[in-house]
């Protein structure tokens, strides 16, 4: 119930769809804290790959100012001799960002839906943490490499984010840094 109120929220404040365009991202995070590793892979909380779709819309009659809304999935996989394990998370965001020439600087707040942990090992019993929803906050730095009249974009960029799951009361890090690419039409 508290998604529906949030998303409602931050709907209210994002101008209508009228002029926004289509926003789609593909990054990789690194997360925070070790949930589960192999001898050449970590699952971190907060970590993997986001698959990312949303809407762009500059604000205020200004052409570098905007607003990204985006909803995405967040998803990491490690696969061993002895089971596997992998984590995942429903991903909501909001930046506002600020274009400077080819340079695009934005923060915003992140919203980690239904986190959660999972592996299934041989031998052990399997183990499945749910992790209470997660809000964040991120800084990033984005260059445009593409760019036209129509609106039309493609960036590559770096972000931070600060964050935390918990669960039972207890907290882990899922915050770190990220790797992105994304477009807008």
């Amino acid at each position: 119930m508290k998604c529906k109120y949030l998303i409602f929220v931050i709907m209210l404040g994002f101008p209508g769809p009228p002029e926004a365009d289509v926003y789609v991202e593909l990054g990789f995070e690194t997360g925070g804290e070790t949930l589960g590793s192999t001898r050449r892979e970590d699952l971190d909380a907060g970590g993997g790959i986001k698959l990312a779709l949303g809407l762009k819309k500059y604000i205020g009659g200004f052409d570098d100012v905007g607003l990204i809304f985006s909803l995405g999935f967040l998803f990491d996989y490690i696969d061993a001799s002895n089971g596997d394990a992998e984590t995942d998370a429903t991903v909501l965001e909001l930046t506002y960002f600020r274009d400077l020439g080819p340079h695009r600087f934005g923060v915003g707040g992140s919203y980690h839906l239904n986190p959660q942990y999972e592996d299934d090992l041989v031998g052990m019993p399997r183990t499945k943490i749910d992790f209470d929803d997660a809000p964040g906050v991120f800084v990033r730095y984005g260059y445009l490499f593409s760019s036209d009249e129509a609106g039309q974009q493609a960036e590559i960029g770096i972000r931070y984010t600060v964050m935390d799951y918990e669960v039972g009361g207890e907290r882990i890090d899922a915050g770190g840094f990220g790797f992105f690419v994304s477009g807008s039409f």
